[in-house]
């Protein structure tokens, strides 16, 4: 596993339980989502992996997000600073969203298509998945002119490749073998 998902997993977690308590999910996501654009920003890494000391690094991450800040996400972030781990900020968000899913029974889906899908077919194909994975399904359609034709699916760990380049390479390897 990512060294930095496992170091984020206690602080998402606690974030999460936190807005869960307090039926606040949208709302700390939406903060999560700002922090980790702040901890992104190539000056700010530079900041926060530098000789800081927390309470510098918690001053100027208060003053960049002074909107976001409350005394919860405050706390979140001086004890993320004390123990080095702002730059973790990233991975804290995306299994905050993972926990806010999993809570909703929704699973994330990502569908690359060489071609926009149209909204009866994104309809039919979260129909289908819903189906396949006995959960609510939240459809992200990307293009990826790569693929010749088909699709591509991919829900957390699960690939499905019914792409025609995916096709074509599984051809290739029974042929060689």
């Amino acid at each position: 596993m990512d060294t930095m998902k496992t170091i984020a997993r206690p602080y998402a977690k606690a974030a999460f339980d936190l807005a869960l308590q307090n039926k606040a999910l949208e709302q700390w996501q939406e903060k999560l989502t700002f922090f980790s654009l702040v901890a992104q920003n190539t000056d700010m890494k530079e900041f926060f992996s530098g000789p800081a000391s927390a309470d510098n690094v918690v001053e100027v991450f208060s003053k960049i997000c002074k909107e976001q800040m409350d005394e919860q996400a405050n706390n979140l972030i001086r004890l993320m600073a004390k123990n080095k781990r702002i730059l973790a900020l990233p991975q804290v968000e995306q299994l905050f969203s993972e926990f806010c899913l999993a809570w909703a029974k929704e699973i994330e889906v990502d569908v690359f298509s060489i071609a926009e899908l149209s909204e009866e077919q994104k309809s039919s194909l979260s129909a289908a998945l819903e189906k396949r994975f006995s959960q609510k399904v939240k459809l992200k359609s990307h293009i990826d002119t790569s693929l010749i034709g088909g699709l591509k699916i991919q829900a957390e760990d699960m690939v499905i490749d019914g792409s025609l380049r995916g096709k074509l390479s599984r051809l290739t390897h029974v042929l060689q073998s």
